[in-house]
């Protein structure tokens, strides 16, 4: 039986199954809201182990220079066919403040040549957003068999509950109005 309260939300599972006398000793917090805000953050701030000569407000992060918006700092990664470094120059025209890439690009905006683009976009992306995994709270249901029914039924419990919430799976996403397959 999965019982509602404030606090731990798991409790008293029927011993039907092996797996469940771990499932007892889980303690899952029910998630905070996310709150959408406009994030402007100075390249400094978001490259603390670069020196950044030109230091530009970044509004956005993109990897697709064609979804770049005015102030978005364009990070080119290396591709398996294409480099996005490549794409530079069409990053810069829809309004690109700052690069990231591994290779030097001939630009006139502030670039930022790295071993890894994909690590430091991670670690970009982490202080652009405002450290997220600090400020949600994530529940992961692993196993062999019904993750999908044990994740749908949480997302149900909450939404019920008031509690904002999102399913993410192999079946399916759903976050607020938002959903596929």
């Amino acid at each position: 039986m999965l019982t509602w309260r404030k606090g731990p939300v798991w409790k008293n599972f029927p011993q039907t199954r092996r797996t469940d006398s771990a499932m007892k000793k889980a303690s899952v917090t029910i998630p905070r809201t996310m709150t959408a805000t406009k994030t402007t953050k100075m390249l400094s701030e978001l490259l603390s182990d670069q020196t950044v000569r030109n230091d530009v407000a970044i509004t956005g992060i993109a990897y697709d220079s064609r979804k770049v918006a005015r102030g978005d700092l364009f990070i080119a990664l290396p591709g398996e066919k294409t480099d996005g470094a490549q794409f530079a120059a069409q990053a810069a025209t829809n309004g690109a403040a700052a690069i990231v890439s591994a290779s030097t690009i001939d630009v006139a905006l502030p670039l930022i040549v790295v071993d890894n683009p994909r690590r430091i976009m991670a670690e970009i992306s982490h202080r652009f957003y405002g450290h997220p995994d600090r400020t949600i709270d994530l529940v992961g249901v692993v196993g062999t068999n019904g993750k999908s029914t044990v994740a749908a039924g949480l997302q149900i419990v909450w939404e019920t509950a008031g509690v904002k919430s999102g399913l993410f799976g192999t079946l399916n996403y759903h976050w607020g109005d938002y959903s596929e397959p």
